[in-house]
Order: structure tokens, then sequence, then C-alpha cells
């Protein structure tokens, strides 16, 4: 994907086996610079989208009961959405909404967390600091996991995506086929409605699409579009 950029930082102490390593926190920042003409938005952890405000400032901790560990700021011109992972996260599907266990690293234990707030200035500017509280590390080859080593995981990515063409944009109809009924509708019907992108849900008549993750058969499909 264009804009997608994937980090993943192993942190351990430089420090003989018996010794540990302290640390009062560990931090990622960022910071989104003001936009002349363009007002910064943000969405995510928590937050219904809505415009930096002045004295915006909003703590985000982790929590098993809400998976949403990803933010998005920015404006329609550029923008910047932000997830925070690690490798010892079992429930990385965005379709699952709550975790079995925190992630060792960002989370700490519950005592990591975010903070967003918006930054003085005309326009506004924002930052985001993803914090661990206080650490301690050990020698990676000497200590087990839970104790030692962490590896740091996040993935950013860069909006939008591709060129902004609002008309075209707008001007798209979409229309599902196969939910909430699950009967077949053929392309002339669909064209009746005004609609010009069709989205065929599985389960369509058992047979056009019986399944989410399935190889299409070309003559399955040749029938939507004869």
């Amino acid at each position: 994907m264009d804009g997608y950029m994937d980090f993943a930082v192993e942190l351990s102490a430089a420090t003989p086996a018996d010794e540990q390593f302290k640390v009062d926190d560990i931090q990622l920042q960022v910071q989104w610079l003001p936009q002349p003409n363009d007002r910064l938005y943000y969405t995510g952890m928590g937050q219904l989208g809505q415009a930096f405000a002045s004295n915006t400032s909003i703590e985000w901790k982790w929590t098993l009961e809400h998976k949403n560990n990803f933010v998005w700021a920015g404006s329609p011109s550029a923008g910047l959405k932000l997830k925070l992972k690690d490798d010892n996260d079992p429930h990385r599907d965005a379709a699952i909404p709550s975790y079995s266990q925190l992630p060792l690293s960002w989370a700490n234990g519950g005592l990591g967390g975010t903070n967003i707030s918006s930054l003085p200035g005309s326009p506004l500017g924002a930052s985001l600091i993803a914090y661990t509280g206080p650490y301690t590390l050990r020698p990676a080859a000497k200590a087990p996991l839970t104790n030692c080593s962490r590896v740091f995981r996040w993935d950013m990515s860069v909006t939008p995506f591709k060129a902004r063409n609002e008309s075209k944009h707008w001007n798209l109809r979409h229309f599902q086929v196969g939910y909430p009924g699950s009967s077949f509708t053929s392309a002339e019907d669909v064209h009746k409605t005004g609609a010009n992108v069709i989205n065929i849900h599985q389960g369509v008549d058992t047979m056009i699409n019986p399944f989410i993750n399935v190889r299409h058969c070309v003559i399955l499909l040749r029938c939507m579009i004869a």
C-alpha cells in the first residue's frame, strides 16, 4: 500500500548479565504541523471525529475491553494514521473488539497510554505522545521474555492514499447485492436504481459468492456483467 510504513524496534539492556537497566519512560512522539489552508481533525482511541480545539488534551489508556489502539489526525489534504502494536498482540484483526491480554511492550502492565493534544498557534498543530511509564530492561540473552527485551511495533499510513477527486468520489452510488436479503439482483435492475457500483455480498444465491474468502469463478461473475 502506498504511504504505509511498518516499524519494529527491539530494546534490551546493554549491561552485564546480572544487572538491570531502569528508565523512567519510553516514548514515541508524533507531531502534525499546522496546515495553512485546512483545519486539523482527529478520530480514534475512543474519540469520535472532531476538530482540534485550542485546549484539546486527550488521555488514552490500554484496556482489555476496548481494542481502539489507533488514531488518525490531519485534514483532507494531509493526514496520518498511527496504530500501536507488538509481536505479542494476539488480536491484530480489527473485527475482534477486545483483547484477551494486553501487549507487553506499549501497555507495560497498564502503565502505558497516549496523550493527544493541540499545539498552540494559529492555525493549530497537534501532537501525540505514546508512553510506557517506568520500565526495567535486562540483557536479552539472560532473562525470560517477560523481563528482558521488548519489541515495540507500530505502523503509520499517510493519507490520502491517492489523489483527491471529490467530484468523482461523490458521484459513486453503491448497491449491495445479497444483503440484507440473499437473492440475486441483475445488473440491469441495479442500473435502474441509479447505482454505478455493485458490491456482491457473500452468500448470494449460494452460488455467486458463497463464502467471504473465495476465488471467484470467471463464469459465475460473467453472469453479473453479461
